[in-house]
């Protein structure tokens, strides 16, 4: 089992995988786009296609169309997280003040997708000692989006295979240190990580062989994204994961205490 830990991961430039990425890039770009032109060339030009099979198409192209924009956003607030950055405190701003319970509440409304299983059955556990308001080292939005990539995450990976436990997913909010940090827990019920794919779960690029990791159309940019959210909130991230048994992956904030 990992203990909590703060993990880390290399850079692109440290390990040396500009031509990967060139190539990864490339290639997620090129998929949809491929869809995208074949799709459109059949609407405008193939008279043979009905009304019917136009509403299809046009629903192909949308899917791929929201698959590069999801894409170029993750690259663009990659490569802004990358940069070196000027903590709020040392500037003399204090950053940004959210509430925490509304926050939680919001993030996973964000998630809901029609059609697919409601987030709502998500189980939400907040100590009754975690303050209303938490003033973050920077952006809040960026504390919103670590929280839903893991509740999105543990949601897609959360089922047992063996078992049905219910709630898929549990989140769970409480202080640590004697109240100077406020740590997140998704806590999931799924199969786990291999011990041999945790260490590198959080480097760039990484989606390991397992069934969990090894998802069509990732970069094995998400974890390394979230990692750098945190980061740049001055946080700590980390997981916990037992084969069979489900994982727990965190994150905590500092309440300047």
């Amino acid at each position: 089992m990992v203990s909590q830990k703060k993990l880390e991961g290399p850079t692109v430039s440290e390990d040396g995988a500009e031509l990967q990425f060139a190539g990864l890039i490339s290639h997620e770009l090129r998929t949809p786009l491929y869809i995208i032109r074949e799709a459109m060339t059949a609407v405008i030009s193939d008279q043979s296609v009905t009304s019917q099979e136009k509403g299809k198409l046009l629903s192909l192209v949308d899917r791929n169309t929201d698959r590069l924009i999801n894409l170029v956003e993750k690259l663009l607030l990659f490569v802004r997280l990358g940069q070196p950055q000027t903590d709020a405190s040392s500037a003399g701003g204090k950053g940004d003040v959210i509430n925490v319970r509304e926050m939680v509440h919001s993030t996973i409304q964000s998630l809901e997708t029609p059609g697919k299983e409601p987030l709502s059955a998500v189980e939400v556990s907040i100590a009754k000692d975690v303050p209303e308001r938490l003033q973050v080292c920077g952006d809040s939005l960026l504390v919103e989006q670590a929280l839903a990539n893991l509740l999105a995450n543990a949601f897609q990976y959360g089922h047992s295979a063996s078992a049905s436990k219910c709630p898929a997913v549990t989140l769970i909010v409480h202080t640590a240190s004697r109240g100077s940090s406020v740590v997140f827990e998704v806590v999931d019920h799924g199969e786990g990580i291999p011990y041999e794919e945790q260490e590198p779960l959080f480097r760039v690029f990484y989606r390991g062989q397992s069934g969990r990791m090894k998802r069509p159309g990732g970069l094995g940019l998400g974890l390394s994204l979230t990692r750098l959210m945190i980061e740049s909130l001055k946080g700590k991230i980390g997981f916990r994961s037992t084969p069979g048994d489900g994982s727990t992956f965190w994150f905590s904030l500092d309440t300047g205490k």
